[in-house]
């Protein structure tokens, strides 16, 4: 079962836990893409966006498809490209094990299976846009009760609110330092 590419999952007898999985992937990601449009990241959520797009298209299609197949692929190659331009561009050191971690997990797994291999890196990708998404909401304003005004309160009316810009390759560099 492990060697099993995810999509097969939703194929078995145990279909509740392939759309269970990729529901939660689902999820991740748009709550990654709402972190980046609130931080003002319109790039980084464009490509989360779409990323969540080919996700939805590799969930719909059949499993044994060509265009499942294209479409997976695709969407692992956005992701980690994604990622390389953007430690890249911060000008981090975890580019470099980044760009191993493909051949790292083949190393490791001996080989055995795609679905292993997909899997470990799906796992990876999950871990990189957590620890973004951390990076991220440390970045987004934090409202206290004493930073509203008096009309905030009244419904509709906007509440006052403070954004703290922060370019990418900032963020990234903050992920890499772990944290400010």
């Amino acid at each position: 079962m492990i060697e099993q590419p995810l999509s097969l999952f939703r194929d078995g007898e145990q279909r509740w836990l392939g759309y269970t999985l990729f529901a939660l992937l689902l999820l991740i990601g748009l709550l990654y893409t709402i972190a980046l449009v609130r931080s003002r990241q319109e790039g980084e959520a464009a490509v989360a966006g779409f990323a969540v797009l080919l996700l939805l298209f590799v969930v719909t299609t059949p499993s044994l498809g060509v265009f499942h197949s294209i479409g997976s692929l695709l969407l692992l190659g956005l992701l980690f490209g994604h990622f390389a331009v953007l430690l890249f561009q911060a000008e981090s050191l975890w580019f470099f094990a980044h760009l191993a971690v493909p051949v790292t997990l083949a190393v490791v797994t001996l080989c055995h299976s795609y679905g292993i291999w997909q899997k470990g890196l799906i796992s990876y990708f999950v871990v990189v846009v957590m620890i973004h998404y951390s990076t991220l909401s440390q970045s987004l304003p934090m409202r206290h009760p004493s930073d509203l005004d008096s009309n905030s309160l009244v419904p509709g009316h906007a509440m006052k609110r403070q954004h703290v810009e922060r370019s990418e390759s900032e963020v990234w560099k903050l992920v890499s330092l772990g944290g400010e």
